[in-house]
């Protein structure tokens, strides 16, 4: 290369006032695009801020009605409660006793201590613990509220061992304070020991159960839940010439061995309404008031049970749930029962009543429930019981077209129920081939928990000619429902309930 072009490219680099010229240019592009920047956003901000000041204005504004409304809402709450405690002040101590009684005695018996339909395992703190809530009011409130042994006439127990031992001593002056402050009054009283391993052998168990047995004379309604058989049923050896309710509850099909000679409730004049689930406790004294049994399980020596019915000549409910296979061979004597509406029995009573005929007379019977093998084996059950049925629910019973006969005998039944049923084919053919001579007056039909061949038609069958009756001779079916439990293996199909329900609906208007 060529000195002379090497000078020529030298003398092309910029200068310094070149560059100083290119720098100063782009400053000012620069400063012009800043100056227009500037410009848009002086455009926005003189735009925005009127709306912004009148915003700030009405937030200002609100606050301050805000802070007004606060304090004026203060201030008449605080005269409001002046004014409350003054009235309470003048007027609690002019009110009449007897309104106050009424009113305490509304407050601490909400719930009917003393109510048959009570369910045993019930604790209700809160009614145990309400007449210490109004006791601790006021002076004259507590004057009157110990005056008043009428609200402290329950008593709620649950598990005693729980929690720290020195509790006890609160758990005890609760029963003795109770039982002080209640006099004469009849007791309502809960037990739940279900949770306590042994109950003989727990010292604080004891001592309770002495303090209740020692005022056995007072007690009108008894609820035990207890975890096992044992001496603590001593309790019930003693008097009880008040009391109405007693149910007993020990956890289902425990083996007990009992000496069932033993003594248990000599006397219970007024007992209304018994329970025994499992438990080998009958009373021995006459039980004219009895009005319902709600069950009597695992019963070992079944004649107790009977004898304890012969007496019972007032009772209309009757549960008799379940007894020993041995009871099969129990010949009983005849029993009337003339004012029993409602009566449950087990596979082992219908047994006997079929092997038994005339063994139980119930001429005011309206519904039984009853669990069986078979349709057949209810024969002797229907004749003896069935005239005056109007509802009969049936459990754990295998249905064919064998019963008809049986179903023939139930002339006055309008509410069917099938519970844990399994439903055979032919059945349904059957019922309508039977014509008005099986279930004439049926107008309400259930199924809980029931198998049925849904690819047979048969149940549809009934349902449309059912809806569709126009004679006296045979009622209209009213209603069909199906349930079932959400674990159940027997859920029937939803199409299979569709077709039924639209069965239903298109006869709707058919007379």
């Amino acid at each position: 290369m060529s000195d002379d072009s090497i000078t020529l490219t030298a003398s092309m680099l910029p200068t310094a006032r070149d560059l100083q010229a290119l720098r100063m240019a782009s400053d000012e592009d620069t400063l012009q695009t800043l100056n227009h920047h500037v410009a848009q956003l002086q455009i926005a901000h003189d735009t925005l801020k009127p709306i912004f000041e009148s915003a700030k204005a009405a937030y200002d504004g609100a606050v301050e009605e805000l802070r007004v409304a606060i304090a004026q809402r203060d201030s008449f709450r605080q005269t409001v409660d002046e004014g409350r405690k003054t009235s309470m002040a003048r007027r609690l101590p002019n009110l009449p006793v007897d309104i106050l009684n009424n009113c305490f005695e509304q407050y601490c018996l909400e719930t009917d201590p003393f109510s048959l339909a009570q369910r045993s395992a019930l604790l209700d703190h809160q009614m145990a613990m309400a007449p210490f809530t109004i006791a601790a009011v006021c002076r004259r409130w507590r004057d009157v509220a110990l005056e008043l042994p009428s609200v402290w006439c329950y008593i709620s127990l649950p598990d005693p061992t729980k929690g720290d031992p020195r509790s006890f001593d609160a758990y005890r002056a609760y029963v003795v304070t109770v039982l002080e402050r209640s006099a004469f009054f009849p007791l309502a009283i809960t037990i739940d020991w279900r949770t306590v391993s042994d109950i003989d052998s727990q010292s604080n168990c004891a001592a309770v159960i002495n303090l209740l047995a020692a005022n056995a004379a007072r007690w009108g309604a008894m609820h035990l839940n207890m975890s096992s058989f044992g001496s603590w049923a001593d309790l019930l050896r003693h008097p009880t010439p008040t009391l109405q309710v007693l149910h007993c509850d020990i956890p289902d099909r425990l083996v007990i061995d009992a000496d069932v000679s033993l003594r248990f409730l000599p006397l219970t004049p007024k007992l209304k309404s018994l329970r025994m689930l499992w438990l080998p406790i009958f009373p021995t004294g006459p039980l004219s008031a009895l009005v319902q049994v709600l069950s009597i399980h695992n019963i070992h020596y079944i004649s107790h049970a009977w004898n304890l019915l012969s007496g019972s000549h007032g009772l209309r409910i009757l549960i008799l749930a379940s007894a020993q296979e041995q009871a099969l061979d129990f010949a009983p004597l005849p029993v009337s029962l003339p004012h029993l509406v409602n009566l449950t029995l087990g596979h082992v009573y219908i047994s006997i009543i079929s092997a038994n005929p005339g063994c139980l007379i119930c001429p005011k019977l309206t519904r039984l429930q009853c669990g069986c093998d078979s349709l057949v084996q209810l024969d002797r059950a229907f004749q003896d019981l069935g005239r005056g049925l109007t509802i009969v629910d049936l459990c754990d019973c295998t249905v064919t077209r064998d019963g008809i006969g049986q179903l023939e005998l139930l002339k006055n039944v309008m509410t069917f129920t099938l519970t844990r049923c399994t439903i055979l084919e032919g059945f349904w053919e059957a019922v309508l081939a039977g014509g008005d001579a099986v279930l004439p007056r049926l107008k309400s039909l259930t199924f809980d928990d029931v198998i049925i061949d849904a690819y047979r038609d048969g149940l549809r069958h009934f349902v449309r000619t059912r809806r569709a009756v126009t004679g006296q001779k045979i009622w209209r079916l009213q209603r069909i429902t199906f349930s079932n439990s959400l674990h159940s293996d027997r859920k029937l199909p939803s199409w299979y309930l569709a077709e039924i329900e639209h069965t239903m609906r298109e006869t709707e208007g058919q007379v």
